[in-house]
């Protein structure tokens, strides 16, 4: 949805409440004979990936009154639940020798 005619114009003005003023960063304007256009600049720095995460999404359903205490215990600790099931299912697995 566009501003409409109106709105480009109260832009290219300047709003004086500041309602219409440009929030696009490194912007410019090319004329045409019909119309504006906004060319952004492009950053051409090569850029560092995004590492890797080491995570995996699992989904398990669980009983309503487990998820219940898991919610309230977590609460009153003022944890995260994934963090605690992460740290329950972990020792767990090493008493079962894994």
């Amino acid at each position: 949805m566009g501003l409409g005619d109106r709105g480009k114009n109260q832009v290219k003005k300047g709003s004086p409440s500041g309602l219409f003023t440009r929030t696009e960063p490194n912007t410019t304007e090319i004329q045409t004979s019909s119309d504006t256009k906004i060319q952004n600049t492009i950053n051409t720095e090569i850029q560092e990936s995004l590492p890797e995460k080491n995570d995996q999404r699992k989904m398990y359903n669980i009983s309503r009154s487990l998820s219940e205490r898991l919610r309230k215990y977590a609460f009153d600790e003022r944890r995260k639940e994934v963090d605690i099931v992460r740290e329950a299912l972990d020792e767990y697995l090493k008493k079962q020798g894994y």
